[in-house]
């Protein structure tokens, strides 16, 4: 499952804004999940889970965030759910980041 990390500036849209995105036949996936992340002095950091192959779906969006395909464990992990199944995008989100603690460069599921 690819996962990628952008930030939202002060700025930006309210999840509200987020959740739009969301009502789209892609995210009605259970694997479609969106977390926010620690604040910086740029914006705030998101984590986005896509469903495998899904990302030709969702690269406007990807683009227009500048979203980078997520490597490594972020050094912030507290992370609050955005957008998502609750139980299957922290499921998801524990999985990524222990797979990442264990094995970076090794696992699929982490190198994208």
């Amino acid at each position: 499952m690819p996962w990628y990390t952008f930030q939202t500036p002060a700025t930006a849209p309210s999840q509200a804004a987020f959740a739009q995105l969301w009502s789209t036949v892609l995210f009605r996936s259970r694997e479609a999940c969106l977390f926010g992340g620690a604040a910086t002095p740029r914006g705030q950091l998101c984590y986005m889970g896509v469903p495998e192959g899904a990302e030709d779906l969702v690269m406007d969006f990807l683009n227009t965030h500048r979203a980078m395909p997520l490597h490594g464990v972020p050094e912030e992990t507290e992370v609050e759910l955005l957008v998502g199944d609750e139980a299957r995008a922290k499921a998801l989100w524990e999985e990524r980041i222990t797979c990442s603690r264990e094995n970076p460069e090794g696992c699929a599921m982490c190198s994208g």
